[in-house]
């Protein structure tokens, strides 16, 4: 699932498969790109690969899910406001309240509540937000081997129960079955 692409490949690939979103568009995704680079700039994974490599990622699989400008723009800028010093009001100032709002959704609350709760919660006012959690955890799961195993069962478990079937709910059913097949051997 696009592992071992470096960030200038990612950065071709989805300013490629970004050409259908029109000229605006496009602008509006290589403008994500560059604010999500530099906000991560420096941030590696677990893995040792660049951070931006995983909000990249997770733009490529909204596209392969048939996503929207909006969503993907999402997905580019996911973990800012959650791992940088960057606001919801930024990116609402910088990229639109739905981008903002999205965001927002798959950010973990500051209160320590419930991250599930909150996505759910607010994904009735935009269920792209469910959409935008799916990709991230899928490729969150498929990366996995790097966390220590205390962390890799925990996250099976928890995607397994409650993100399996909230993407069989929402008739996503082969993100539930890549999910549920990356959960097994952790159960």
């Amino acid at each position: 699932m696009y592992e071992g692409m470096d960030v200038i490949g990612l950065r071709g690939l989805i300013a490629e498969r970004a050409a259908p979103f029109g000229e605006a568009g496009l602008a509006r995704v290589v403008q994500a790109m560059d604010y999500a680079e530099s906000k991560h700039a420096g941030q590696t994974r677990s893995s040792g690969e660049p951070y931006i490599t995983h909000p990249m990622t997770v733009a490529l699989i909204l596209m392969d899910l048939g996503a929207d400008c909006d969503t993907v723009v999402s997905g580019l800028l996911h973990d800012v406001v959650e791992d940088t010093d960057a606001t919801v009001r930024d990116v609402s100032r910088m990229f639109g309240a739905s981008v903002a709002y999205m965001v927002d959704a798959v950010t973990k609350p500051e209160d320590g509540s419930d991250p599930y709760l909150k996505l759910v919660g607010m994904s009735e006012n935009e269920p792209r937000a469910i959409t935008l959690k799916l990709a991230d955890r899928l490729h969150n799961m498929s990366t996995i081997s790097h966390k220590s195993p205390n962390k890799r069962v925990k996250k099976a478990q928890d995607t397994y129960h409650r993100y399996v079937p909230l993407a069989e709910h929402h008739g996503m059913t082969r993100v539930a079955q890549s999910l549920r097949e990356l959960c097994l051997p952790y159960l």
